[in-house]
């Protein structure tokens, strides 16, 4: 589905771009109001209520910055996205570290390397052109989904048997 969703991004940046926003956004109104009605109507029983209520103010602000201002928008989606990546790659290879052996899986650690890679790029050298940066994640996810498709085709690996002690004999030898 990830390669799907690549190969729109990066045959349609525009498009597909665009229609994000607008969910985003619709989301953003949607969410925001139903978290103010829900947060005031909670006023009596909880007396954390504001916090639902600032919830929806600030899924209301997202979705006024998506209408209003969408160049920074765009960008702060590029470098959100960016941020997301390094994050999906670090989370990965501590997953990695702590279930896996170098020795012998290694190519489970090519998506994580992978994010990292794009997620440090868009970063540090985001294109001016919101266009071309959306194409790079289309791609991004087409190579992602080929890697992590492979990496779910590799046969299962067991770590090797590590040596248990014996129970207690209780005495009955």
């Amino acid at each position: 589905m990830i390669v799907v969703f690549g190969i729109v991004l990066a045959l349609l940046p525009r498009i597909s771009f665009f229609l994000f926003l607008v969910a985003f956004a619709t989301l953003g109104i949607i969410d925001g109001i139903a978290a103010l009605v829900i947060g005031f109507s909670k006023r009596r029983q909880n007396p954390r209520w504001w916090l639902i209520a600032l919830s929806g103010v600030a899924g209301l602000v997202i979705a006024g910055l998506i209408i209003f201002a969408p160049g920074l928008t765009k960008i702060t989606l590029i470098y959100a996205f960016a941020i997301w990546a390094i994050i999906v790659g670090v989370t990965q290879m501590l997953a990695f570290f702590r279930t896996r052996s170098l020795r012998t899986d290694w190519l489970s650690l090519l998506p994580a390397v992978f994010s990292l890679i794009i997620g440090g790029y868009l970063l540090l050298k985001s294109s001016p052109n919101v266009v071309t940066d959306v194409r790079f994640i289309g791609l991004y996810a087409i190579v992602y989904g080929i890697l992590t498709f492979f990496q779910a085709l590799q046969p299962a690996r067991t770590r090797e048997a590590v040596p248990q002690e014996a129970p207690p004999r209780h005495g009955y030898d």
